[in-house]
């Protein structure tokens, strides 16, 4: 599979600046996004598969140490980052995110709001008398989804979030993914649906295919200043800039400032490393004139005197 343009929406770009103060994390993110353009699909890296319950076309992909999820949009051969966050609430969010044609070459992206009388259970989870993420379930619609007897015995053991994401210890990859799934489901029929052969994340019916091939028209012809793209030929250079530098493209109301940027950054970076080589060799070579000087003063103290 050749490689993907990535594409940086608003609600994307706001997820990444609500976690500016984790370095660590941002660095994490920025070697997904470019495994994403790499190779999307079967890399173990990422672990890329469609999110159950959201529109069609939507993947989700691991970032760093598995806590973190980048929710995106396969449009063709461009990946449409639509959200960054801890896992569960990434896949809460995902299934209200809609990908929108908005006039004749623009695309919007949308996040609806739950319900006052469904957001209500989700605040209820910490609390240590409120009920379980997976308490409304019965064993036989659990066991129906795929867990085994001891896996359901561990899902009543959870009382919070906290224990969801504890989970991961005890189960394996895939069961601790259902987990997730079930946990953040709003209904019976959004589990039962977890039952249900899923199909790869690169197979996709006609329908979504030319729905994504639309999305990826509009987004390449770059009509939509809300969305910032990059071509997979700059996602290296782009994202080996400075955190700060990265966090300027992310910002779709300086896509001008950012297409200057992208323009010059890779002969930009073979004249820095250019000038640092010639530095680092001048340093070497002061620092070796330096030495021989000190040793010929020793040898003749009074040599540098004059007459």
């Amino acid at each position: 599979m050749s490689a993907f343009n990535i594409a940086y929406t608003e609600t994307f770009s706001r997820d990444q600046r609500r976690f500016i103060a984790e370095r660590s994390l941002l660095a994490d993110l920025t070697l997904t996004v470019a495994e994403i353009a790499r190779q999307p699909f079967n890399n173990p890296q990422l672990e890329t598969h469609r999110v159950k319950g959201a529109q069609p076309g939507v993947m989700t992909s691991y970032v760093g140490n598995q806590q973190h999820r980048v929710i995106w949009f396969k449009a063709g051969q461009t990946a449409v980052l639509l959200l960054f966050d801890l896992h569960d609430a990434a896949y809460r969010r995902a299934g209200r995110q809609r990908v929108r044609f908005e006039g004749e070459g623009a695309v919007h992206v949308v996040e609806e709001q739950l319900a006052v009388a469904d957001a209500a259970p989700a605040g209820n989870r910490d609390a240590l008398t409120g009920p379980g993420p997976f308490d409304p379930w019965d064993d036989g619609l659990l066991a129906e989804v795929g867990f085994p007897d001891h896996e359901i015995n561990l899902l009543r053991e959870v009382r919070d979030d906290n224990g969801v994401l504890a989970l991961q210890r005890f189960m394996t990859p895939e069961g601790f993914e259902r987990a997730l799934q079930v946990a953040t489901a709003a209904s019976e029929s959004e589990v039962r649906g977890l039952a249900s052969p899923v199909s790869a994340a690169d197979e996709a019916t006609v329908v979504e295919e030319q729905f994504g091939e639309e999305v990826q028209k509009r987004v390449l012809a770059g009509a939509d200043s809300r969305v910032a793209l990059i071509a997979p030929e700059d996602i290296d250079s782009v994202l080996s800039l400075p955190i700060e530098d990265w966090m300027v493209f992310l910002h779709p109301e300086q896509r001008a400032l950012v297409d200057r940027r992208v323009q010059w950054t890779r002969p930009r970076h073979r004249r820095r490393r250019h000038w640092q080589d010639r530095r680092r060799r001048s340093q070497s070579s002061s620092a070796s004139d330096r030495r021989l000087q000190s040793a010929l003063h020793d040898l003749h103290p009074h040599a540098a005197e004059g007459p």
